[in-house]
């Protein structure tokens, strides 16, 4: 099956720093990924959400990371919000 996606890409001059850059870039594939624009398996979803949450949020402190913290964060397609532990065949005490 032939899927049609875009990724855009600015060129900046060279006095732009390199964080801008790889900021940028990141917020364009994550932006694609969550809106299924460039399929990504649930696994490789999770993982890459919680590399996400890791950067945005640090390490785990259990006194800000409170249930429910990141409710208003959009971090996974949608139709890898609904699956379940069993079926994302994760070992999380690696993650």
């Amino acid at each position: 099956m032939f899927c049609e996606s875009s990724i855009r890409f600015c060129f900046y001059s060279e006095e732009m720093c390199l964080f801008l850059w790889q900021r940028m870039f990141f917020l364009q594939v994550k932006d694609s990924i969550l809106n299924d624009e460039i399929y990504c398996s649930p696994e490789t979803s999770v993982l890459l959400a919680s590399y996400a949450v890791q950067a945005k949020y640090g390490d785990y402190d259990p006194e800000d990371c409170k249930p429910g913290f990141l409710a208003n964060d959009r971090i996974l397609p949608q139709r890898s919000v609904h699956l379940s532990y069993s079926e994302l065949n994760l070992d999380f005490r690696l993650l």
